[in-house]
Formats: structure tokens, C-alpha cells, sequence
């Protein structure tokens, strides 16, 4: 496949949205609600970043996947549930491993628990199958540039509703320059179509000649 290939203008957009959202972290550590010393908060740091990388390349891993197995009708809703059930398998030998070292994790009422994560596992399976579309349709890097409008709405209903409740919620004046910034990245990138991967041409079996000998049968250009 040919790779996708920004214009300056949305290289620009990257940028400003990176810095936009870098800002936006950093005024909200400085507004209080954040523990650990300097030490954890390297460490954190450092787990994120590689964290974000790992992100990062499934986002272009998926597209390339749906973009060369089209012909396999691999759809976002197929492979989001192969992702999601492999993704289960992990979590579930995980947590059956922490409850089996510590038993004191165990939920006390299994039916309680399952009753509270069930409206959570249908939103999950939606904003999974969600993003795989999107990834399909879009593109990788236009699925990664939302983020963007997650970090708006994120600021906008933390600052009108949670602002009470913790004053890490509340809006600020430095907060507000960094959303701005990725409004502004936002509207930038948004303003040329997103670019995408090309799919893969598959060849029509027209366009061969089809032989059969004692061994078989076989095509020839």
C-alpha cells in the first residue's frame, strides 16, 4: 500500500495539537488533585509515552489490516471483535492471576459485579466498534486527531459539572489556552480531507489465463 502522506498544513495541525494537549496536562497538574513525587511522576511519565507509542502504531496496524484484507472481508466490526476477544483473554488470565495471588481481591457478590460491568462492557463493544470504523473510513491519523475533541469535551463537562467536586475539574485560564490551541489544531487539520492509506489492489482473475496440465490447474498472465 502507499503510505498516507500529510500536508504541511496538517503537519502543522499535529504539532499544535500535541502542544495543545501537553499544555492542557501540564495546567491541569498545576491545578492541584495530583499525588506522587517528582520521582513517580518521571516514571509515569516515561510509562506513558511508551504506552502512547504502542497506541500509536495499532492505530496504523488496524488501518493497514482493514485496508489490505478488504478482499478477506475483514470489516471494523470483525476485526474489533477478534481485537476485543483476544484483548479479554489477556485481562481475564490477568485478573483470575491477581484474585488467585491475593484472594482478598475477589469481589464478596459475583451477580452484583457482573450486573455493574455489564452496561460497561456494551459501551466499551460500541466505542470499540466506533473507532475501528472510524480507523476504516478516516484514517489513522484522523482516528488519533479526535482525541482532540475528546480533550474538549473532557475540559468542557469537567468544568461545568465536576468543578465543585475537585479543583482539578475547574476551568482555568491556562487550560483554556491549551483547548484553544487544539481547536485551533483541530480546525487546521480538518480543513483538507484526512489522509488514509491506499488499499490494495486486488487483481481480477479476468486478467489471467487459466492452463491445466497433468500437475493441475494453474494461471498464467
Amino acid at each position: 500500500c502507499a503510505g498516507a502522506r500529510l500536508r504541511p498544513e496538517q503537519w502543522l495541525a499535529v504539532l499544535l495539537a500535541t502542544a495543545g494537549l501537553v499544555g492542557y496536562e501540564l495546567a491541569s497538574r498545576g491545578s492541584g488533585g495530583r499525588g506522587g513525587g517528582d520521582g513517580a511522576r518521571a516514571w509515569g511519565s516515561i510509562l506513558a509515552l511508551v504506552g502512547s507509542a504502542g497506541h500509536s502504531y495499532m492505530f496504523v496496524y488496524a488501518e493497514k489490516a482493514l485496508r489490505t484484507c478488504a478482499a478477506a472481508n475483514l470489516t471494523p466490526f470483525r476485526l474489533s471483535s477478534l481485537m476485543g476477544s483476544v484483548e479479554s483473554l489477556v485481562l481475564l488470565t490477568y485478573v483470575s492471576a491477581a484474585v488467585a495471588y491475593r484472594p482478598g481481591l475477589a469481589p464478596a457478590d459475583l451477580t452484583t459485579t457482573a450486573t455493574a460491568y455489564a452496561p460497561l462492557v456494551v459501551v466499551d463493544g460500541l466505542h470499540a466498534l466506533s473507532f475501528f470504523a472510524t480507523l476504516g473510513a478516516k484514517g489513522a491519523v484522523s482516528a488519533a486527531m479526535l482525541k482532540g475533541v475528546q480533550a474538549i469535551l473532557v475540559y468542557t463537562l469537567s468544568a461545568t459539572f465536576f468543578c465543585d467536586a475537585a479543583a482539578a475539574g475547574c476551568a482555568t485560564p491556562a487550560k483554556s489556552a491549551a483547548v484553544a490551541v487544539v481547536v485551533a489544531a483541530l480546525g487546521i487539520f480538518y480543513s483538507r480531507e484526512p489522509p488514509r492509506l491506499a488499499a490494495r489492489e486486488v487483481a481480477d482473475p479476468s486478467d489471467y489465463e487459466w492452463r491445466t496440465d497433468g500437475a493441475g490447474t494453474y494461471d498464467e498472465r
